[in-house]
């Protein structure tokens, strides 16, 4: 939950919570690809599953995932992170 309000919390609890995201173990991954299936335009699964890969040294798919949580993130903040802002 603190992972969708991230501005609600301290910068070290959701560091905390994406490294707990990360070591999960693989019947979440599991689960975070069939709510990709389900849902594919809701950024934070991408986002989820891109620490995943990040953690097992896996960079191409978890750029790739962090690619499509940005492209789907609503705020414009995040979204300048995709392509300059203007």
């Amino acid at each position: 939950m603190r992972t969708n309000h991230a501005e609600l919390y301290e910068p070290a609890q959701i560091l905390y919570d994406h490294d707990t995201i990360a070591s999960q173990h693989g019947d979440t991954l599991d689960k975070l690809n069939e709510k990709v299936k389900k849902y594919p335009s809701l950024p934070m699964p991408y986002f989820w599953r891109a620490l995943m890969h990040a953690a097992k040294l896996n960079t191409e798919l978890a750029k790739q995932d962090l690619q499509h949580a940005l492209r789907f993130a609503k705020t414009p903040v995040r979204a300048c992170l995709l392509s300059p802002c203007t």
